[in-house]
């Protein structure tokens, strides 16, 4: 995935992440890691999790997609939202929270 267009004049306090695994191992990492982040509220879906992670601190939104790569997002979700943001739109990185049940 390439972030080279990937604007870098405004910030965001809060990220998601869509995993589509249950597997223990994978989201424990992402949990581990999100909280070293800020907030995180989880809740499982029918193939995994989406996390919300309230930031400690604003960040770009540059680097909310590395954090996001790094939390092994998934993967077509992040370049949906890559050409969302180099088409100039504002909406993006969205979990669709429907059938959400929050666990923390």
């Amino acid at each position: 995935m390439s972030f080279i267009n990937l604007k870098n004049d405004f910030y965001v306090d809060e990220i998601g992440v869509d995993i589509d695994t249950k597997n223990e191992l994978i989201n424990l990492f992402v949990q581990i890691n999100a909280k070293n982040l800020g907030k995180v509220h989880f809740y499982e879906t029918q193939k995994g999790y989406h996390y919300r992670i309230k930031l400690k601190q604003k960040i770009s939104v540059k680097d909310a997609f590395k954090l996001r790569q790094y939390l092994r997002d998934d993967e077509w979700r992040m370049k949906i939202d890559e050409l969302r943001i180099n088409s100039g739109l504002t909406i993006f990185d969205v979990l669709f929270t429907q059938k959400r049940k929050i666990k923390h």
